[in-house]
């Protein structure tokens, strides 16, 4: 089962890399076209005297185009990560924590209380995680109707220096480069790869789907038997 959301996963994280370029393809081309002033942005047909860049709405319309195709593919990302943590979690018997604050935090503390796995002792930053977190919830619950960008909001300011941020005339706003994208993309995949590793080094393939070692029982008391006998080399 491990070896199966393993391959899930690199196909959903290469479908988004996929998914991005075919899709920024078409408006990049457009940006290049106009800055480039290749046909059909070889000639300005409108008043002399406007003020405007020569095709400014239609090089904003693909910019903007570009940066709607970011913020998707980097909601896709951290949805790939959180679907990948439950499926793991119901795959090993367990039921994903619920409760009020972040999700990362919960999913954290969990892994170290039910797999005595530390996240912070892995490969990747976990400055990641946060940024990745923050900026999909302002995308996802920021904005206006007003604007096709999301400003950044005060607690993602106070909480991470972002990638995700730019600086913009009205203000701080979230936006996902391409660059940005793939750093959390491969941050995913690092992340999910050294949980694989360590969970199996910790309850095995063939814990998958068996209460682990010290898991309390209905009643709340931990199974202190159970600890023994798998110390002993015996078995419940």
């Amino acid at each position: 089962m491990v070896g199966e959301l393993k391959v899930l996963l690199r196909m959903r994280l290469d479908f988004i890399r996929r998914f991005y370029d075919k899709g920024a393809e078409p408006f990049g081309s457009t940006i290049l076209r106009i800055e480039n002033h290749d046909p059909p942005f070889d000639v300005w047909d409108g008043d002399p005297e406007c003020a405007e860049e020569p095709f400014g709405d239609e090089w904003m319309d693909a910019y903007d185009s570009i940066a709607t195709l970011g913020a998707c593919c980097l909601c896709l990302a951290h949805d790939t990560l959180k679907q990948f943590l439950e499926d793991f979690i119901r795959a090993s018997g367990q039921t994903p924590p619920a409760g009020k604050g972040p999700w990362t935090e919960r999913y954290k503390d969990f892994f170290k209380s039910e797999y005595n796995v530390d996240w912070s002792a892995g490969p990747v930053d976990l400055k990641g995680l946060e940024e990745l977190a923050l900026a999909r919830n302002e995308l996802q619950h920021g904005g206006t109707l007003a604007a096709n960008y999301v400003l950044q909001g005060r607690d993602h300011e106070r909480r991470v220096a972002s990638r995700f941020v730019e600086r913009t005339p009205p203000g701080d706003s979230v936006s996902v480069k391409k660059q940005n994208l793939i750093a959390a993309i491969e941050f995913v995949d690092g992340l999910c790869e050294y949980l694989i590793s360590n969970c199996n080094a910790e309850i095995g393939c063939s814990g998958i789907g068996k209460r682990k070692t010290g898991q309390p029982r209905k009643n709340g008391q931990p199974d202190e038997n159970r600890s023994e006998n798998l110390k002993t080399g015996q078995s419940d």
